[in-house]
């Protein structure tokens, strides 16, 4: 019981803290909302100025277990000071029969929910970067820099408020803050529908998305998806109550520091209060924090996208081509199928909505209504982002919209909303559901309660927290494990580099496949033989036709005068057409150590060479990846022919290239499949083993 309350206590500081500082705001502006909906919008509202009190201390390098607490104690005591903590009752609602039925069905689902929040975390997502992020700022007091994970460039604002949890209840405490924005949702909306005149269907909307599978999975996990949907309809409400435009404009900018995908909150906040000035400065005072940190640490402010944009070392456009493809369209499956497959399958992505959702066309019969088409907007904006990642969980913000909207459609018979809100709640209860992947199971209230030990309940659950066990176990501290697949980096404390997170780990992927297949070994060796040589200013390796799915990849550029090797000189400048910062690669002695052209290779890509003063050059050799599908040319006249390059004892080479970049242990991922282990397992020494990953000793 003594780990309950610590996650009790860890949780309680960003919610109570994030609560005073909203009645602080809140206290300046004209908002007509009494008992739990204050509380609500206060609590969402103060998150916002909370998560930036935090993202100061970070970057300060000032995260310790007192700054944190002092952080929280600042604004509970203010509030305290001005009698702001107590609410004022709501006035009294006449509950009919079906309302209590409902207000039972929400008791049990929100047992269910806590006894899942409090039990330990193991989510995919919370496991490996959500958290693992958190646990490293509070490892280093604040934020370093960090370019081997592409999700540390990520917004971060509601990770800000599980960090200030962090040092009590850890993991737990996390999804429990994450659970109260669940909270904060359901009585906003059930608040909002009474105040459009549907007390009779008030209840029965909220439930309806409060019972949906993936919303409640995801509100008891370290995830962020409700808490973006608590943030964006928060602001809708605040804009439909008339309140100020300063907490709107704030929301908004929180929702975009809270999830890249939330960034229409801003222009949507901006067209709703016709570009108030004060909105706007309010929104940006949300969001700079987060496109600084960016732009100072990754070279672009919105990393770790747009790098066609703001061309940089640490993330490779083909990669965010790559990424934005499977994320949009998993499987190759249409829009309807993936749409059908977040209602109510679960197969293709994990998680589902639920059944009833397919009666959302329902929603539509509101247009003839104004806050309908306001409700019908607001789904439409906040339910783009399902055009960039075709998951449930991406749905969520437009879910609390589209019910609320069938509900004014059906305002003359709410017994229907009603029925819809039973459905919801028998055909989502976790016994019914087929396994997705990402739902609840059931109530583990011993895990929730420690009865049954933590390690056990997450081993038995999850291998990639075996894994992280394993890697505690058998690597020291301060040396750099290489993996092939993510890793639950909430459970270690040790260095781990993801082979997809940066164009870094993407090299050193490569590596490793290098010693498993030719395709990744510099092996194609293009010559070009000059005709009548003369001296020249330079000399420039360019793709003249075709493209490729690839990079261009080059291993090492050569040239001869008289069968000699040119020594580099000082006096040489080499340029690229692409990717400029790995250069020196194709110009030194180890054959995996590789430039590439951080983008799909295609014609006009180059490489050149200028002299300082003009040089003969009569021969020009390039070893690259095989390329297939473009042709090389060189700006002097010259015979070109293509042949094979040796390659010797692969295995030792992508060794001797992994130690050299100080990676001294590799974690090969036999889940995710792959012919690593095979190549690999003769030349490397053992350290640890489990049925699903090894732990090589790189020596």
């Amino acid at each position: 019981m003594t780990a309950v309350l610590y996650i009790l206590l860890g949780a309680a500081m960003p919610v109570a803290s994030s609560y005073a500082a909203g009645r602080l705001l809140l206290a300046r502006t004209a908002i007509d909302v009494r008992g739990g909906q204050l509380a609500a919008v206060a609590f969402v509202t103060g998150s916002a100025v909370m998560s930036l009190v935090v993202f100061a201390l970070c970057a300060a390098g000032a995260v310790h277990k007192g700054t944190l607490i002092a952080a929280a104690a600042i604004p509970v005591a203010w509030a305290a000071r001005r009698g702001l903590l107590r609410i004022a009752a709501s006035a009294p609602v006449s509950r009919s029969r079906s309302d209590w039925i409902l207000l039972a069905l929400f008791a049990v689902y929100a047992a269910l929910y806590a006894v899942n929040a409090i039990a330990p975390e193991i989510s995919p997502d919370g496991s490996t970067y959500r958290l693992g992020l958190v646990a490293r700022y509070y490892r280093d007091h604040g934020f370093q820099p960090l370019t081997t994970n592409m999700y540390a460039a990520l917004s971060q604002g509601v990770e800000m408020l599980y960090l200030m949890a962090w040092p009590f209840g850890r993991h737990s405490a996390a999804a429990v803050v994450h659970f109260v924005y669940l909270l904060a949702l359901a009585r906003l909306m059930a608040g909002f529908a009474r105040r459009a005149g549907l007390d009779g269907a008030a209840l029965a909307a909220a439930l309806i998305v409060f019972a949906s599978p993936v919303v409640g999975v995801d509100a008891t996990s370290a995830y962020n998806d409700v808490a973006v949907a608590a943030i964006v309809f928060t602001l809708f409400f605040l804009i439909e109550s008339g309140s100020e435009p300063a907490p709107a404009g704030l929301l908004a900018g929180f929702a975009y520091a809270a999830k890249y995908t939330a960034f229409l909150a801003v222009p949507y906040m901006l067209w709703r209060l016709r570009l108030r000035p004060i909105a706007a400065a309010c929104a940006a005072a949300a969001m700079l924090p987060w496109i600084a940190k960016n732009a100072i640490v990754w070279h672009n402010p919105f990393a770790p996208f747009f790098n066609s944009w703001f061309p940089n070392p640490f993330v490779l456009v083909s990669f965010e081509q790559y990424y934005r493809g499977e994320m949009a369209n998993p499987g190759g499956a249409g829009f309807a199928t993936l749409l059908a497959d977040s209602i109510a399958g679960g197969q293709i992505n994990p998680g589902m909505l639920g059944a009833v959702f397919f009666a959302a066309p329902v929603a539509l019969l509101a247009m003839r209504d104004r806050l309908g088409r306001r409700l019908l907007a607001a789904a439409a904006i906040f339910g783009i982002a399902f055009a960039a990642n075709k998951s449930a969980r991406f749905l969520i913000p437009a879910a609390p919209f589209v019910v609320l909207a069938i509900a004014l459609a059906l305002r003359r018979a709410p017994v229907l909303v009603t029925a819809l809100a039973v459905a919801q709640c028998v055909l989502a209860w976790p016994a019914r559901l087929p396994d997705t992947g990402f739902q609840i199971r059931g109530w583990p209230w011993k895990a929730a309660l420690r009865i049954a030990p933590e390690d056990t309940y997450r081993a038995e659950r999850s291998y990639q927290y075996r894994v992280a066990r394993m890697i505690e176990r058998s690597v020291p501290p301060g040396a750099k494990v290489f993996s092939t697949s993510p890793v639950a980096e909430a459970f270690t404390t040790r260095d781990v580099i993801i082979s997809y997170y940066s164009a870094g780990a993407q090299s050193l992927h490569d590596v490793v496949w290098s010693a498993a297949t030719e395709d990744y070994r510099p092996v194609e060796r293009v010559r070009f033989q000059t005709r009548a040589p003369a001296p020249v200013p330079r000399v420039r390796v360019a793709i003249i036709s075709g493209e490729s799915d690839r990079e261009w990849m080059v291993s090492r550029i050569r040239l001869y005068r008289g069968g000699v090797e040119l020594a580099r000189t000082p006096s040489w400048r080499i340029a690229s057409s692409h990717f400029p910062w790995a250069l020196d690669n194709a110009f030194d002695e180890r054959p995996l150590r590789v430039w590439r052209s951080g983008d799909k290779a295609r014609a006009g890509m180059f490489i050149e060479v200028a002299f300082g003063l003009p040089e003969r050059v009569d021969e020009v050799v390039i070893d690259q990846l095989p390329a297939g599908g473009f042709e090389l040319g060189l700006d002097i006249e010259a015979d070109r022919t293509v042949e094979t390059a040796p390659f010797a004892d692969p295995a030792r080479a992508a060794i001797g290239e992994l130690k050299h970049r100080g990676i001294g242990y590799l974690l090969i991922d036999r889940v995710a499949g792959g012919p690593w282990d095979r190549a690999l397992a003769g030349a490397l020494p053992l350290v640890d083993s489990l049925p699903e990953a090894a732990v090589y000793r790189i020596e």
